[in-house]
């Protein structure tokens, strides 16, 4: 593994078609559509700023300027199976003369792979009995082959599969010096094809130094996915996507949405999630039904004090390691 970054290509835009304005999602700080690059190669691209035709155009502010900086700069430090990866950068200014929509749309995007026929979020969504009662004795996934076709299936294995899969790329970004700091499952995406996961939108990422992040920046993230300290502005580390990485695996292994009570048909109850992490210092919940093995993994996460909680690697390890054994009779 290489310390350095790796080469960022400037895409001219001319290189560049997008597939008439279809939305694949929205990033942290950007729209993310499908397209293709020199006619010959399908991918994404996360526009900083897309103007939409009934509309005056608009430039991108600082912040959004800043965060495509980083994210860029994230993502060239990043090559890993489990990892989107990189390809280049347009940046284009716009020509207000242009009769082509593209060319006076103006834009600038980091482009990115297209896993083809990839879903996010509603890979952890689909029915789960409330819980398999025996695991396979192998371990789950195998790790030598992790991103080997499952046949369609959704049972166990391929649950356990996405969460270990999620936690290795989580272990390479924080071996390469970053915190993702926006772990979610809307931010792994997954192949149908072959299983393969990939983690992505690095709009939210910062470089760790001495160990942590500084200063800490509660204004990002996803709600119910953040750990007690951003809430309460203390030094950052790591250990942050931990937590973020725990409230996963309860949606991951069926346990429904992270801080669910505070969900209502108006939205979340902000106010209600921040006490509940800061004040009364508890974790989402966690199924009481579940093998204490797992339970155990998940809570981990969730400790409360940073230091208390798991790195990447360890996490990893112990996913790596479940077996029938592990759970009780």
């Amino acid at each position: 593994m290489g310390t350095g970054p790796i080469f960022v290509e400037e895409i001219p835009i001319r290189h560049v078609e997008w597939d008439d304005r279809l939305e694949l999602g929205e990033g942290a700080f950007g729209v993310v559509e499908s397209g293709t690059l020199r006619r010959t190669q399908r991918v994404a691209m996360k526009s900083v700023f897309l103007s939409r035709l009934d509309d005056p155009p608009e430039e991108p502010g600082i912040d959004e300027i800043v965060n495509f900086q980083r994210e860029v700069e994230t993502y060239s430090y990043m090559d890993h199976i489990n990892v989107l990866k990189i390809i280049g950068v347009v940046q284009h200014q716009g020509n207000p003369e242009a009769r082509d929509v593209t060319l006076h749309d103006p834009r600038t995007c980091i482009v990115v792979d297209l896993l083809t026929a990839t879903r996010s979020a509603p890979a952890f969504d689909r029915p789960l009995p409330r819980y398999p009662q025996r695991l396979p004795s192998h371990p789950l996934p195998c790790p030598r082959h992790p991103q080997r076709p499952n046949n369609g299936s959704v049972g166990p294995s391929r649950w356990y599969g996405n969460a270990f899969l999620f936690a290795r790329g989580i272990r390479y970004i924080h071996l390469r010096g970053f915190v993702h700091r926006d772990i979610k499952p809307d931010n792994a995406l997954i192949r149908e094809a072959d299983g393969l996961l990939k983690i992505a939108d690095f709009g939210m990422a910062e470089r760790i130094q001495n160990g942590r992040v500084n200063p800490p920046d509660p204004s990002g993230g996803t709600l119910n996915y953040m750990a007690p300290e951003i809430w309460r502005r203390r030094i950052l580390t790591p250990k942050v996507d931990i937590w973020a990485f725990g409230c996963c695996l309860i949606k991951i292994f069926g346990g429904g949405i992270p801080w669910g009570e505070f969900l209502n048909w108006e939205g979340w109850d902000r106010h209600g999630v921040i006490d509940a992490v800061t004040l009364q210092r508890r974790h989402p919940w966690v199924p009481a039904g579940w093998p204490q093995v797992v339970r155990n993994i998940v809570l981990d996460c969730l400790e409360y004090r940073p230091h208390r909680r798991p790195s990447a690697a360890e996490v990893l390890y112990r996913l790596e390691h479940l077996t029938v054994a592990d759970v009780p009779p």
